[in-house]
């Protein structure tokens, strides 16, 4: 949570990792879960800049979703 720029690379780091999320502790796949957590996150931290109800509102959506696709997200 220090700049764009090194949200950018994290993300980046761990796309790039196939076996980041394939062989973890987990039988199932998690990639739909991950995308979730992780654009709940990006908005959230857009929210937080723009000051814009309805991005916190697409934030909690999108923490929702994650959830529903896997409780691990929590």
């Amino acid at each position: 949570m220090f700049d764009w720029q090194v949200a950018l690379i994290a993300v980046v780091l761990l796309v790039s990792d196939n076996t980041f999320v394939e062989r973890s502790r987990m039988v199932r796949n998690e990639y739909l879960a991950s995308m979730f957590a992780l654009l709940a996150f990006y908005l959230f931290e857009l929210a937080e800049r723009r000051k814009r109800g309805w991005l916190y509102a697409a934030s909690g959506l999108a923490a929702g979703a994650g959830v529903m696709t896997h409780t691990n997200i929590l």
